[in-house]
This record gives structure tokens, sequence and C-alpha cells, in this order.
């Protein structure tokens, strides 16, 4: 990835991050309003999703479990031009997920008064349900607070034989959001050149608000009556296998 230097300098490029084309290419103007918007990207790694769209969206969010992936998207944002963007640690397994709304731009709480917005234009969620349990709760959250969730899914090959997190086959991802959101597309899959796996990227288009303190009840019950798996550590960059770490120490440099 290259981003222009706050400086006036060369641009930075930051070697070994997977790159996000691929992935924003499917999501096209006509099925996601991406200009203007206020992004949530839940499980942002280092930030390789918001930090290309910096100069089109208005806000961007990104949270994460590892504490160094996010120290590398914050070293990369105040290298940068990337001034809109906020990166901070969170625990999507175990935090309040209401919590994700103070973590807008500009939003201000008190015990009297509050200035944050009880959504987002848009929520991500790349490839998490592969390893957080409580995918439902947290989904159902997002659909609740956002107008569009994208979801990203991942199979094994192309036979779409995997399992999500908490043991369950990943038609039941589909299912849900079919049962949840208003409208459902499919937006493309991604082949990995070895073909050991893919992934399915689904862009949710979600209830009008008016509708929504129903459908977040609703939601809630239905994320509560499914299997509860005890805690599991959250998975290290080792375990990730991502192609800028290893064994766990992160490989990511400014040149």
């Amino acid at each position: 990835m290259t981003f222009l230097n706050r400086s006036g300098g060369a641009p930075y490029v930051v070697p070994g991050a997977r790159s996000p084309s691929e992935r924003l290419n499917l999501l096209h103007e006509r099925m996601l309003k991406l200009t203007g918007a206020r992004v949530l990207d839940l499980g942002c790694n280092n930030g390789a999703m918001l930090l290309p769209l910096a100069d089109r969206i208005a806000e961007g969010v990104g949270v994460d479990f590892d504490a160094a992936l996010i120290h590398a998207a914050r070293s990369i944002v105040r290298a940068t031009t990337c001034s809109n963007l906020r990166f901070e640690r969170f625990d999507l397994q175990h935090s309040n997920l209401d919590d994700l709304l103070a973590l807008q731009p500009g939003c201000r709480t008190s015990s009297l008064t509050s200035s944050c917005l009880d959504f987002y234009d848009v929520i991500t969620m790349y490839s998490l349900t592969r390893w957080l349990p409580n995918w439902r709760a947290i989904m159902a959250w997002a659909i609740a607070h956002s107008r569009h969730l994208v979801v990203e899914i991942n199979y094994h090959g192309r036979g779409r034989s995997a399992r999500v997190a908490d043991g369950s086959p990943t038609s039941n991802v589909t299912a849900f959001l079919r049962s949840s959101c208003a409208s459902l597309d499919r937006a493309g899959a991604i082949y990995h050149a070895d073909a050991r796996q893919s992934k399915e990227v689904y862009v949710c288009r979600t209830p009008p608000f008016p509708a929504r303190s129903g459908q977040a009840n609703d939601l809630a019950k239905a994320a509560a009556l499914a299997t509860v798996l005890p805690p599991e550590p959250h998975p290290s960059a080792e375990h990730l296998a991502i192609p800028w770490s290893e064994g766990g120490r992160l490989l990511l440099s400014l040149q």
C-alpha cells in the first residue's frame, strides 16, 4: 500500500500489508455508497481496508484486539495525510459493543448529554466469523447500528466446506443475514492463488431506522439463543498467519 507523506516528501510504502483492492473493487458505489460515509471496521488488522478509503470517506474508525496491529495503523496515520481515521484496541468478544459508538470522531458524552450518533453509515466485518464465536451478537449489533453491513465469509477452496468459529457451517451466516437484513447482495468472491481458500463478500442493507428498536430486540434474542461457547483467546498474529508477521512479531515498516 502507498500513502501520501504528510510533509510532502516521497510517499510511504507499507510492504507486506494485504492489498485491499480485490475487496474494494467488489463494492461499487451503486451497491454501497462509501463517498462521504462514516465507516466502522470491526477487526481492522493494521488498517489496510480503511487507509485506502481515507480520501473518500468522511470518517473511519478501526478496532482490533491486537495492540501491535493498532500501533501499526496509528503509525501510518501519523506519518501520512489520513487524519480522518482513528484506530483503537477493542475486545469484540467480551466488551460492551455499545462502546463502539463513543469512538466516533467528535463524539462527546457526559452524565446529561451526548453528541454521539447511534449508528455508522457502513460497518465492515472481514473474516470475523472465522475467529469470533459470538459473531451472531456482533452481527446483530452491527445491523442495528448501521445503514449497510459488509460481511466477508471464508471458505476452504471452491467447495464451500468451511465452518465458522462457533463450529456451525458457514451457511448459518448467510441464513442469519437473509433473515435480518432488509436486502442482501452478494458482491462477489475472492480466490487465493493456491485455491485452498476463498472468500465471499456480502452487502446487507439494514432495516429502516424507525423499525430499529424492535429489530434490535429480535436480533438480540436470536443471538442469545445461539450456542455460547467458552471464551477462546483471540488468535495472535502468528496464528492468523498474516503475511506481514512472523512468530507474532510485527514486520511492518515505513520506507
